[in-house]
C-alpha cells in the first residue's frame, strides 16, 4: 500500500508513505527547495499494529478502489493517490477531494503521519543548530500529541531521546519532550 500527496502550497509539497502487511513502512518527502530544507527526507520504520490495521481495514472498506472515490471538485486540496498491490495486481485511486468518510479518515491518518515525521525533522535540525525556536516547536508538538494529532510517534523516538538526554537543552523543553515520549509509549502499547 502506498499513499502519495502532492499539494504545492504546503511544505513539503509532496510526500509518500509505503506500508506492507507486516508493518514495514517508509516515509519519503521532497522539500519546496534545496535552500529551504536542504534535501529529500526518508525514514524507514515499523508501523504500529494499530495504524497498520486501520489502513488495511480502510482499504477493505473502500473495496480496494474498485469504485471511484473522487467526487468533489478540485480546489486547493492537492492530489492524493492510493495504490494497492497484491499478488501482481494493482489498483489505484487518485482523488482531489472526496465525500467518502473512510477515504477522508485514511487521508487524515496519512497526513498525521507526515506531520509527525516533518516535525521530527524540524526538531532534529533545530536541536543540532542550538536554535532557540526549538522550545516553540516542542511546545506545539506536545499540544498536538496530547490532542492525538500526531501518529507513529514511536518511530521518531531516537530524535526525541536525543533532545531529552541533552543536558545543554533547557530543562522545560526536555520535560516537554519527555511528555511526548510518554505519549508515544502509551500509544504503542
Amino acid at each position: 500500500m502506498k499513499f502519495t500527496q502532492e499539494w504545492w502550497s504546503l511544505n513539503p509539497p509532496t510526500y509518500s508513505i509505503k506500508v506492507n502487511t507486516t508493518g514495514n513502512a517508509r516515509y519519503d518527502s521532497t522539500p519546496n527547495s534545496a535552500e529551504q530544507t536542504g534535501q529529500n527526507y526518508t525514514q524507514e520504520f515499523n508501523m504500529s499494529d494499530g495504524t497498520k490495521n486501520k489502513i488495511f481495514s480502510a482499504l477493505q472498506a473502500l473495496n480496494f478502489f474498485n469504485k471511484t472515490i473522487d467526487d468533489v471538485q478540485p480546489g486547493d486540496s492537492g492530489t492524493h493517490t492510493l495504490v494497492y498491490s497484491y499478488n501482481g495486481n494493482q489498483t489505484v485511486a487518485t482523488y482531489h477531494g472526496t465525500s467518502n468518510q473512510t477515504a477522508q479518515q485514511l487521508t487524515k491518518l496519512f497526513q498525521s503521519i507526515s506531520t509527525t515525521f516533518e516535525t521530527a525533522r524540524r526538531l532534529d535540525k533545530l536541536h543540532q543548530a542550538k536554535d532557540p525556536a526549538l522550545g516553540d516547536v516542542v511546545s506545539r508538538m506536545l499540544t498536538r500529541a496530547q490532542a492525538g494529532e500526531l501518529v507513529e510517534l514511536q518511530a521518531i523516538l531516537p530524535t526525541l531521546q536525543s533532545i531529552a538526554n541533552d543536558t545543554s537543552v533547557d530543562k522545560t523543553i526536555r520535560n516537554q519532550v519527555n511528555a511526548v515520549i510518554k505519549i508515544a509509549f502509551m500509544a504503542s502499547s
